[in-house]
C-alpha cells in the first residue's frame, strides 16, 4: 500500500491493535494487558531502537520480528567489523523482506542516518512533549456513577538522547469524581525517571516501572505482543511512559553489567484495590483502577503490596543463563483469601508472604536457524512450573515454533504471565505449534497456530477441563492498491462450549490520498451467530490535515460471541469496542498540524443500540505540543 493516506506509524498501530484483538478474542490477554502493550508501542515510536547498538533483548520488543531475523541482524552487524549500519542496509540482510521493513521501520533508527545538525544538537538539547486528552460521553445505562461523564488525561515527557527520560502523568476516567469524601483531584498519577549509564549502573529507574524476566513464570509486567512463531524470552527493565494503572511497580530499580555478567534488582511498594474483612483477609484484589461508584471507592487503594526481586544473568556466547528470585507480601498484616486466578486450589488460600525462584536459559544455533529457550520455576509451596520453546527457520518455507508447558496445581505467582491458557499460569499442561511464512507463497503472509491444553487436577470431583485453540490468517497482496485478509479462529472446551470466529477484510487505495478498509466479521457461540459489517476510510486532505471515518453495523445475540473492533482513534485512546446485541455506530476523527510544534485532533462518535431508549455519544479532543 502507498504511505500517503496513512503514515507508517498509523499502519503499525493498526497492525499491533489487530493482533491484540486476536489475543483478546481467544482469552489470552486482558484489556489491561492490551493497554500496556499499546503504551509500549507509543514508547517505541518515541524512542526508536538503534540498529547499531541494540541487542537481542532490545529487538525482541518488536513483535513483527522473528528470532531468526533478530539473529541475522546482529550477525550481519558483527561481520561488518565495526562499520555502522544505515537503515537502507536492512534490506540486504537475510529474511528481512519488504513486508518486514514496512512493519518495523518506524520503530528503528540508525545514528549513521542522523544529520550533522542532529548529531551536534542531540547531546545538548532535550526533547519535550506535552499531551492533553479530554473526552466526554453520554450513556443510556442508568448506573450509580458518582462522577461526571468527562475524562481528562495529562502527559508530560522530557527526553535527552538515551540518557534521560522523564515522564509525568495524571488521569481521570469518565464517571470518576473530582471530589468524593476525602478524595480530591485526578484519580491516578504516574511518574518515572529513567537514567542510562548512571554511576555504576547501566540503567536506573525511580518511580513507576515494569519488569519482565525470561518466559514470565515469575515475573512479566510489560506485556509482550508475540508473533505466532516467536517465544517469549525477554529480560527487560523499563520506566513507564503511560497511564495504565495495572501491572507495574513503584519504587527503585537498577541494572548493572560487567563483562558477561549482568544484575537486575528492584524494590517496590504500592497499594492495590481490594476489600479487607475484619480478619484481615483480602478479597477482590484488582489493578483495574476504575473508581466510578461508591462501592469502587470502598475498595480503592486498600491493599498494600510490597515486592522485591533480583536477577543474575550470564552470557556465554550463544547461551544465556539467568537466575531469578521474587518476594512479595501484603505488609504482613493481611492474607490473600484466594490466589488470583487459582481460587479452586486449596493450598493457594490465605497467602501472606510468597516467593518464586527460577532458572532460565536461551540458546541460538551458530547460523540462527534454531533457537531454544526455557524456564523452570518453583514457589514457596513447592509448586513447579516449566516452559520450553523452540523456534526453527526453514529457508524458502518459513518459521516454526513448538512450545510445551507444565504448571503444577500448587504453582502460583501474582506477577506471572506466560504462554498459558489462563491469564495467570496455574494447574495446566499444554503444547503449542505455530507456523508463519512470507516465503511459501508470493505476496502472501500466512500465520497459523494450534494450542492444546488440559487441567492437571480438578478439585470439584469433575472431569478434567481442557480444550483446543486454532487460528489461521492469510494476507495476500494482489497489487499496490488491493490487499485481502482472511481469518479463522476456533476455541473449544471440554464442556463442549465452543466459539468460532471468521473474518474477511479488504484494503483498497484508489489514489495516493484515500484508502478504504472494508470487512465482515462473524462469531458463533452457544449455537448462536453474530456478525459485524464495517467500513473505515482514511483521507489525506492536505499535508497537515487527515480525516478518518468509521461506519459499522453489528448484530450479536450472545455475550460469549461478542466481537472486538478497532476503529480509528486518537493517540493514547486504547479501549477496544466490545460489540454486543444489535446496533450501528458512526465515528469521525480529524487530525491537524496547527504549527511546527502544535497538533490538534478531535473525534466524535454516535452509537445506537436497538434495545436502549437512548444512545451513546462521545467527543474527544487531543492537544499535543512537541
Amino acid at each position: 500500500m502507498g504511505q500517503e493516506s496513512k503514515s507508517s506509524k498509523e499502519i503499525l498501530r493498526e497492525q499491533w491493535q489487530e493482533r491484540l484483538n486476536t489475543l483478546i478474542d481467544n482469552g489470552l490477554i486482558s484489556e489491561k494487558a492490551q493497554s500496556i502493550s499499546l503504551e509500549d508501542l507509543e514508547h517505541l515510536l518515541d524512542n526508536p531502537i538503534d540498529i547499531n547498538k541494540a541487542n537481542a533483548q532490545d529487538l525482541r520488543q518488536i513483535p513483527f520480528l522473528t528470532d531468526f531475523q533478530i539473529h541475522q541482524l546482529i550477525h550481519h552487524r558483527t561481520n561488518r567489523a565495526g562499520e555502522r549500519l544505515k537503515l537502507e542496509d536492512l534490506k540486504t540482510i537475510k529474511s528481512w523482506d519488504r513486508a518486514t521493513l514496512l512493519a518495523v521501520l518506524p520503530l528503528l533508527k540508525s545514528s549513521e542516518n542522523d544529520s550533522l545538525a542532529e548529531k551536534l544538537n542531540s547531546p545538548k538539547e532535550g526533547k519535550t512533549k506535552f499531551n492533553l486528552l479530554y473526552s466526554k460521553e453520554k450513556r443510556a445505562e442508568k448506573e450509580q456513577y458518582i462522577g461526571s461523564p468527562s475524562a481528562l488525561a495529562v502527559r508530560f515527557q522530557y527526553k535527552k538522547g538515551n540518557k534521560i527520560n522523564l515522564f509525568l502523568g495524571a488521569e481521570k476516567n469518565a464517571y470518576e469524581p473530582w471530589r468524593y469524601q476525602s478524595h480530591r483531584g485526578f484519580d491516578s498519577y504516574a511518574y518515572s525517571l529513567s537514567l542510562q549509564n548512571f554511576l555504576t549502573m547501566k540503567k536506573f529507574v525511580v518511580g513507576d516501572f515494569r519488569i519482565s524476566w525470561a518466559e514470565g513464570l515469575c515475573l512479566n509486567q510489560g506485556f509482550r505482543l508475540m508473533n505466532y512463531n516467536t517465544g517469549g524470552y525477554m529480560n527487560r527493565l523499563s520506566g513507564i511512559s503511560g497511564l495504565s494503572e495495572g501491572r507495574k511497580f513503584r519504587g527503585l530499580a537498577g541494572q548493572w553489567r560487567s563483562g558477561k555478567l549482568s544484575l537486575m534488582a528492584f524494590a517496590s511498594q504500592r497499594k492495590l484495590d481490594g476489600r479487607i474483612d475484619n480478619d484481615g483477609r483480602i478479597y477482590n484484589l484488582s489493578e483495574m483502577g476504575l473508581h466510578r461508584t461508591a462501592k469502587d471507592f470502598e475498595r480503592r487503594k486498600q491493599v498494600p503490596l510490597r515486592t522485591a526481586g533480583i536477577q543474575l544473568s550470564l552470557e556465554l556466547g550463544k547461551l544465556n543463563l539467568s537466575l531469578h528470585h521474587l518476594y512479595y507480601d501484603f505488609s504482613k498484616k493481611y492474607t490473600l483469601a484466594k490466589g488470583t486466578g487459582a481460587s479452586k486450589i486449596p493450598e493457594l488460600r490465605d497467602i501472606n508472604n510468597h516467593y518464586n525462584s527460577a532458572i532460565s536459559y536461551s540458546w541460538y544455533s551458530r547460523q540462527g536457524y534454531v533457537k531454544l529457550s526455557g524456564e523452570l520455576a518453583r514457589n514457596k509451596l513447592g509448586g513447579i512450573a516449566y516452559v520450553q520453546n523452540s523456534s526453527m527457520h526453514f529457508t524458502n518455507i518459513g518459521d516454526v515454533n513448538l512450545g510445551f508447558r507444565y504448571i503444577s496445581p500448587k504453582y502460583w505467582a501474582y506477577h506471572a504471565q506466560t504462554k498459558t491458557h489462563a491469564l495467570r499460569p496455574n494447574n495446566e499442561q499444554g503444547v503449542r505449534l505455530a507456523f508463519t511464512s512470507r516465503e511459501l507463497l508470493r505476496n502472501t503472509e500466512l500465520r497459523t497456530y494450534l494450542d492444546l491444553y488440559k487441567e492437571l487436577k480438578n478439585f470439584n470431583n469433575k472431569t478434567l477441563q481442557g480444550g483446543q485453540t486454532f487460528g489461521f490468517t492469510l494476507n495476500h497482496k494482489f497489487s499496490q492498491r488491493l490487499n485481502l485478509e482472511a481469518r479463522l479462529s476456533i476455541k473449544k472446551n471440554t464442556d463442549e462450549l465452543s466459539r468460532l470466529r471468521l473474518g474477511l477484510r479488504t484494503k483498497y487505495q484508489p489514489n495516493k490520498s484515500i484508502l478504504f478498509d472494508t470487512g465482515i466479521s462473524s462469531s458463533r457461540a452457544n449455537e448462536q451467530w453474530g456478525y459485524l459489517l464495517y467500513n473505515k476510510m482514511y483521507y489525506q486532505i492536505s499535508n497537515s490535515i487527515k480525516l478518518k471515518t468509521s461506519v459499522l453495523y453489528h448484530d450479536v445475540a450472545n455475550w460469549s460471541g461478542r466481537i472486538y473492533y478497532y476503529e480509528p482513534q486518537l493517540n493514547y485512546q486504547y479501549q477496544p469496542l466490545f460489540l454486543y446485541r444489535k446496533g450501528y455506530r458512526l465515528a469521525m476523527t480529524l487530525q491537524g498540524q496547527i504549527s511546527k510544534h502544535l497538533y490538534l485532533s478531535s473525534k466524535v462518535s454516535y452509537h445506537h443500540f436497538n434495545h436502549l431508549s437512548q444512545n451513546r455519544t462521545s467527543f474527544s479532543l487531543l492537544l499535543s505540543i512537541k
